[in-house]
C-alpha cells in the first residue's frame, strides 16, 4: 500500500471540511479496501458453506459483522471529535500543503 502523502492529507482534510464528515464520506474514500474485504470474507463463506463447515462459517460471519461494527464505531468516534478539530486547525496552513506542487 502507498504511504499517503501530506498533500492528499490535506485535501481530504480540506474535503472533510467542505463536504462534512459522514460515513458515505469515509466508505467512499476506503470502497477498494470494502470491495476486497468483502470478496475475501464471501469467497470464504461460500467455500465454507458447500463444504458445510458450519461452526467455522458462522466464526467467519461472526469476523466480517465485528470488521464492519469496528470501523462504524471509528466513524462515529471521528464524527465526534471532528467539530473540535475544525476549531482548532489552522487551515491556511492545511491550503498551503493542498496546493503544494508534486515533489517526486
Amino acid at each position: 500500500m502507498k504511504p499517503f502523502s501530506d498533500q492528499m492529507l490535506a485535501r481530504r482534510m480540506l474535503e472533510t471540511r467542505d463536504c462534512g464528515y459522514s460515513f458515505g464520506l469515509f466508505f467512499r474514500r476506503s470502497s477498494r479496501r470494502y470491495l476486497l474485504l468483502v470478496s475475501y470474507f464471501v469467497l470464504a463463506l461460500v467455500a465454507f458453506a458447500l463444504f458445510q463447515l458450519w461452526s467455522v462459517y458462522y466464526l467467519m460471519l461472526g469476523m466480517f459483522a465485528g470488521c464492519i461494527f469496528r470501523d462504524i464505531g471509528w466513524v462515529r468516534t471521528g464524527g465526534k471529535t471532528w467539530p473540535f478539530s475544525l476549531k482548532v486547525t489552522d487551515w491556511d496552513k492545511v491550503q498551503r500543503l493542498a496546493d503544494e506542487k508534486d515533489v517526486v
